[in-house]
């Protein structure tokens, strides 16, 4: 993920097609686990790590509390990863909701 810039694709919280809310946003993702949301003039940062939960790879992502970055904030299991593309998948413990988030290269 270090290499380039990416874009969310394709975010579903719950149900609810959110992926326009992250619209104009490039996503460069640092070897030292920080990453920037870059917006013309606006930088929006963050961390992410990655890891395993119960033999499943996962990228952990937290952004603070700023809207509508703070909905990333999660450890989202890596259902699909390639070169170009990642497609990541939290499922809530709260009220059992499944989120769906897709990282494409630009």
């Amino acid at each position: 993920m270090v290499s380039g810039s990416w874009r969310i694709t394709y975010f579903n919280d719950s149900g609810n097609d959110e992926t326009s809310h992250f619209t104009g946003y490039s996503f460069q993702f640092n070897s030292n686990n920080s990453v920037v949301a870059v917006n013309g003039s606006s930088n929006i940062n963050g961390t992410w790590s990655t890891g395993n939960d119960n033999s499943t790879s996962k990228l952990v992502l937290s952004f603070g509390n700023t809207p509508p970055f703070d909905d990333l904030n999660e450890d989202w299991h890596v259902t699909m990863q390639n070169s170009t593309l990642i497609k990541l998948q939290h499922v809530s413990g709260g009220n059992g909701g499944t989120d769906l988030l897709y990282f494409e290269k630009i």
